[in-house]
Formats: structure tokens, sequence, C-alpha cells
């Protein structure tokens, strides 16, 4: 394993900016933020983490539309 997370950050970003309302692609980028966390101990990437994480929470939340038709 090579655990080149700036790489995986670089990929998960680029994926994000292609598909902004995938709440999948978001998901992958905090744990991609997580693993530099990890590995650094810095707190600014567990930081850029967490909000990731909630905007891919969010995002996988149905909307008010969407749950008329249930």
């Amino acid at each position: 394993m090579h655990k080149d997370y700036d790489r995986l950050v670089a990929i998960t970003t680029k994926l994000t900016q292609a598909h902004p309302e995938s709440p999948a692609y978001w998901g992958e980028l905090a744990s991609a933020l997580a693993c530099k966390y990890a590995v650094t101990g810095d707190t600014a990437w567990r930081q850029k983490a967490e909000e990731t994480l909630e905007k891919s929470r969010l995002l996988s939340q149905p909307s008010a539309k969407a749950m008329k038709g249930v």
C-alpha cells in the first residue's frame, strides 16, 4: 500500500467538482481528508474531513420535493 493520501485527496476533490450533488463522492473525499489527519495529526485536516462528511450527509437527505411523492 502506497498511502498516497495527497493523490487520494486530489482525485476525490476532482470527483466532487465533477459531481457536486453526489453524497458518495463527498463521503469519499471526507475519508481521504480523514486519512490525511490520521497521518499528520494536523487538526485542520480533521476539521475539513468533518465539514465534508456533513456535506455528504446533507446531500444524502431526501429533498422535500422527493418526499411528496412517497
